[in-house]
């Protein structure tokens, strides 16, 4: 079987159109989403500015995320024009269009802004005036976003390779492969760098370490072992970003595990149940996950006990978690943002940003919420 990547919408429409193979019935009803309940709002919301920064997704599937930097919010959309906006009043700084297909989220940091595309360039602005610096083509599309130490660039491709590039001159400093599954997910673990080392999930279940300056594998751990009798039962692919917090890596795989990991040995320290295509955060000595099934759950990171689940965004296809002041905001198909209390998951506000949805990262800074809607809103909401 060749291998496929199913964008997500349509992959568990499979699910439920599948779910019902061991019987008779030659069609089943995808799963509705569950309704939207009412609550009285505990947090006060202020949308602090609004703009749009191009036509965001343009109807592909891609994760448009923004990134925060210096002062600056950074974002771009589906055809590749790339903004530099004021994180307080939402004026814009600059604006470059790279008449290019964008397909990842936006990367910030030691001067640079790095973006990636369908065709496999990686492209790299100055983030204070938006000139490009280089380009780089790399083995195939780029759909997680890149981090830097501020020498390397590194970058993970959709055909399981892992790219180091310099900093300055997007010269190839060394490439890492892995493995590919004959099935996965449309989606790529983000690589995350921490010291001298980058963190990087893959659809196989592995999570790698390698280091930073070289690329050399230090160690390999799989975290989720295949299960069932088809392939698409067998799908246990690292989407989400690894989570580094006080020497512990934290990850979490698409019908697989929880885990926590010893960043520097790559030992097991804890494991349980779940699955998840979404990154983890953290916040007040807890893990916050949403699952496939539009759960929200707050772990305990020292034992993996759940502290509490919030249940009623059952089927609401949730992103990431993003934690703001003290509250966790997800985001949802529908373009809803949700606020829930950090103590114990109960709804504390509620606000529509794009009814066109939102599917990338939220990003956050104190009590200041940052979303890029799937039509290209971005908007900057306090809470208090």
């Amino acid at each position: 079987m060749s291998r496929y990547k199913w964008p997500r919408m349509g992959f568990f429409v499979l699910l439920a159109l599948l779910a019902g193979c061991g019987s008779n019935d030659s069609k089943e009803e995808p799963v509705e989403a569950t309704p939207l309940i009412s609550f009285d709002e505990t947090a006060e919301l202020e949308t602090l500015w609004s703009t749009s920064v191009g036509g965001g997704t343009e109807g592909e599937y891609v994760r448009l995320q923004p990134a925060l930097y210096r002062g600056l919010v950074y974002a771009s959309d589906a055809d590749g024009q790339v903004e530099a906006l004021d994180q307080e009043t939402g004026k814009r700084q600059w604006s470059t269009d790279l008449d290019l297909p964008v397909s990842s989220g936006v990367y910030a940091g030691f001067g640079l802004v790095v973006v990636g595309t369908q065709s496999g360039l990686v492209v790299a602005l100055d983030a204070a005036e938006g000139k490009e610096l280089w380009r780089r083509q790399v083995t195939s599309e780029v759909l997680s976003v890149a981090d830097s130490d501020g020498d390397v660039v590194v970058v993970r491709t959709i055909d399981e390779k892992v790219v180091g590039l310099d900093n300055l001159s997007g010269e190839r400093r060394w490439i890492f492969e892995n493995s590919q599954p004959v099935l996965s997910l449309r989606g790529a673990s983000d690589p995350v760098i921490e010291g001298d080392m980058v963190y990087v999930g893959f659809g196989t279940g592995e999570l790698v370490a390698l280091l930073a300056r070289n690329g050399v594998q230090r160690w390999e751990l799989a975290v989720a072992e295949p299960q069932g009798r088809t392939e698409i039962e067998r799908i246990i692919d690292i989407d989400g970003s690894p989570l580094v917090l006080d020497g512990t890596l934290y990850v979490v795989s698409y019908q697989g595990n929880v885990s926590a990991i010893d960043a520097q040995r790559g030992e097991l320290i804890w494991q349980r149940k779940a699955s998840s295509y979404e990154s983890l955060s953290s916040g007040f000595g807890y893990l916050y996950m949403t699952d496939d099934t539009g759960y929200l759950s707050a772990l305990d990171k020292s034992s993996n006990a759940i502290i509490w689940q919030q249940k009623e965004l059952k089927h609401r296809q949730l992103g990431t978690p993003a934690v703001v002041s003290s509250y966790v905001a997800v985001a949802d198909f529908e373009g809803y943002v949700h606020f829930v209390s950090q103590v114990d998951g109960s709804f504390a506000a509620r606000t529509r940003i794009d009814s066109d949805g939102i599917r990338g990262h939220m990003k956050s800074s104190g009590n200041v919420l940052f979303v890029y809607g799937n039509s290209g809103k971005l908007v900057a909401i306090k809470v208090r």
